[in-house]
């Protein structure tokens, strides 16, 4: 698994480098390849690794062509990258952050957000990259804040109802960017309810209005899911995009039932998507391919993980 998501992010990266990817996967991929190597290595060296792709990601971004020249919104977010990374970097030293840094950090993701949300209103953008920074915002703070985890949750709640008020007004009105929008944002509140819910003291103690919830939330992923996988048939979103709903899926079936089955289903997703991929003529499946042979050894690695820890 480390062998290929390490070739598959140097890939990656040289496709940034000539304008064909984005910061944003760039990044992600160095996440995966960050708990990859966390589950081999003990010690600071995974995050070592990981602040200097980051670095060299900030450094890329000038060697990219005219065509592919960075926003002010592609800058700030690898500013809140290096952030992040040079944050982790140092925790897992136990060194001394000056407050400044954790500030810098939720300033960024507070910005980025309001960016995002503001161009979902005006009929630009996608919900996922404004909820993707409402939750960066919320970790942001509770790394700096842990104590007030239910407050911050209750932010993070209240910005995805806008969110999902964005999502549902441009689907009236017929722009939505992907089908899948309006599906997506359900997800995103039953989600963030979900978590508000149980951080509460009474919160789902009820079995019957806990199963209803968390059926409800599954269903949202369900829901979500599929409409992902109707885009990525009809060429309007890649691998990627469906492996990350069938992740959140995973997680909403993991909360209603055995961790297991939950990582069975997900694994039998990944192999179902690779048989359709492998079934395609497309030019340039190489990158693709690539991408989901990480993932299935993710999905089996999760498979083999929940089976030996037995039943939950």
């Amino acid at each position: 698994m480390l062998d290929e998501t390490q070739r598959f992010y140097e890939a990656l990266r040289l496709q940034y480098v000539i304008g064909a990817a984005d910061g944003e996967r760039v990044y992600a991929w160095s996440r995966r390849l960050l708990e990859v190597e966390r589950g081999l290595y003990d010690g600071a060296g995974p995050y070592e690794r990981h602040l200097a792709r980051m670095q060299r990601l900030a450094k890329d971004q000038d060697a990219r062509p005219r065509t592919a020249t960075p926003t002010a919104a592609d800058r700030g977010a690898v500013e809140f990258f290096l952030l992040e990374a040079s944050l982790w970097d140092a925790g897992a030293r136990a060194e001394t952050v000056e407050p400044e840094v954790w500030t810098r950090r939720i300033g960024a993701a507070r910005r980025l957000h309001k960016e995002a949300q503001a161009a979902l209103e005006a009929g630009e953008g996608e919900a996922e990259r404004a909820y993707r920074w409402s939750t960066r915002l919320q970790q942001a703070e509770r790394d700096l804040d842990a104590a007030n985890d239910r407050a911050l949750l209750k932010a993070h709640l209240d910005r995805v109802l806008r969110l999902e008020g964005a999502a549902r007004a441009r689907a009236l009105r017929g722009g939505a960017a992907r089908p899948s929008d309006l599906a997506a944002a359900e997800f995103f509140r039953w989600e963030a309810e979900y978590y508000v819910l149980v951080s509460s003291g009474p919160g789902l103690g009820d079995e019957r209005r806990r199963k209803a919830f968390t059926d409800t939330w599954g269903d949202a992923a369900t829901n979500a899911y599929d409409a992902a996988m109707g885009e990525f048939r009809g060429r309007r979103a890649d691998v990627e995009h469906v492996h990350l709903w069938s992740l959140r899926r995973f997680d909403a079936e993991r909360v209603r039932g055995p961790d297991a089955a939950a990582c069975e289903a997900h694994l039998e997703r990944v192999q179902r998507l690779e048989r359709e991929l492998r079934s395609r003529d497309d030019y340039g499946l190489g990158l693709a391919l690539g991408a989901l042979e990480c993932f299935r050894l993710d999905a089996q690695a999760r498979v083999a993980r929940a089976r030996a820890a037995g039943p939950s």
